[in-house]
This record gives C-alpha cells, sequence and structure tokens, in this order.
C-alpha cells in the first residue's frame, strides 16, 4: 500500500472516530472538502505541513497519520478500560 493511501486512511478512520464530518475537519485545516475526499481516497498527496495541521485537527500526532492504523491502536489491550470499552 501507497504512503498516500495509508495516510488517507488513517486520517478517514480518525475522522470518523472523532465524530467528525469532512466538511468539518476541511474547515478547521482551511482546505476544500473535496480535496479532504481525495487525501482520504488516497488519489491526491498531500504535504507534510498539511498533515500536521490535519493531525492537530484530529488531535493526534502526525506520526498517527503516517505509520499506524487507528483500529490497532483502539482495539489494543492496553487501550481497554475495565469495562472492556475501547478508548484513545
Amino acid at each position: 500500500m501507497s504512503l498516500a493511501k495509508l495516510c488517507g486512511e488513517n486520517i478517514r478512520s480518525w475522522r470518523r472516530l472523532k465524530n467528525l464530518k469532512q466538511e468539518s475537519l476541511s474547515e478547521k485545516v482551511n482546505i476544500d472538502k473535496t480535496t479532504l475526499s481525495k487525501i482520504e481516497n488516497g488519489s491526491a498527496c498531500t504535504n507534510l505541513l498539511q498533515i500536521e495541521k490535519l493531525a492537530g485537527a484530529l488531535g493526534v500526532p502526525a506520526q498517527q497519520l503516517l505509520f499506524s492504523n487507528p483500529a490497532t491502536i483502539i482495539s489494543h489491550p492496553e487501550n481497554k478500560n475495565p469495562e472492556g470499552i475501547n478508548h484513545i
């Protein structure tokens, strides 16, 4: 999988975990909603400055968008509370 595709999928996953719509996130980072959609689909490449802005708006380190899968982080046993509810 290309880095652009992985990054886009991670942005989408984190956005959904934070219950944000594309429109809300795109407004926070001052990009067009269509551009954000293309980034999330891996059909448009973005730069590191934009990744840092997206990470900031999502409240996660930029490394989370580049290198990890949010589902893996959430499903890890250390990230569950005593009631078994996943959290970040």
